[in-house]
C-alpha cells in the first residue's frame, strides 16, 4: 500500500505558491513545504512563513503558525478560511491576506523589507 502522505504521486504544487514565487523578488529565497507529503524543517532560518488554508485544514495551519511564531518568525495566512475568519486567523498569525494574495503580495514583501508589515492585507 502506498501512503499518500509520502508518495511523490501527490507532489503537485498549489498554483497560488507558484504565482507568489513568481512575484517574489530574486533576492528572496522561497522554499515550499507541502505537509501532505513532507515534514517541515522548523529549524531552517526564515523571515516569513506564508500559509494558505481552508477551514477544514485550519487547525493544522494554526499548529504550524504557532510553532513558527514561538521561534519569532512572522506568519501570514491566506486562503478561503482567512477570508471568512480574519479574527480567528489573527490569533495565530501576524498577518492575514483577504482575497487574492497575488494582488497584495508585492506590497507585503515591500513592507517586510521596510519592517512595516500590516496585520491585514485586503486584495479587494
Amino acid at each position: 500500500m502506498i501512503s499518500a502522505k509520502k508518495s511523490k504521486l501527490f507532489r503537485i504544487e498549489p498554483t497560488i505558491f507558484a504565482k507568489l514565487k513568481a512575484l517574489t523578488p530574486d533576492d528572496i529565497t522561497c522554499k515550499l513545504y507541502d505537509t501532505r507529503i513532507e515534514d517541515i524543517d522548523y529549524d531552517k532560518k526564515t523571515d516569513l512563513v506564508a500559509i494558505s488554508t481552508t477551514t477544514l485544514c485550519a487547525c493544522h495551519a494554526y499548529k504550524i503558525a504557532d510553532k513558527y511564531k514561538k521561534r519569532g518568525v512572522k506568519v501570514v495566512i491566506g486562503g478561503i478560511h482567512a477570508d471568512l475568519c480574519k479574527e480567528d486567523v489573527l490569533e495565530h498569525a501576524d498577518i492575514v491576506i483577504s482575497g487574492e494574495a497575488e494582488v497584495v503580495w508585492k506590497d507585503l514583501i515591500n513592507d517586510l523589507k521596510r519592517n512595516s508589515l500590516k496585520s491585514v492585507y485586503e486584495a479587494g
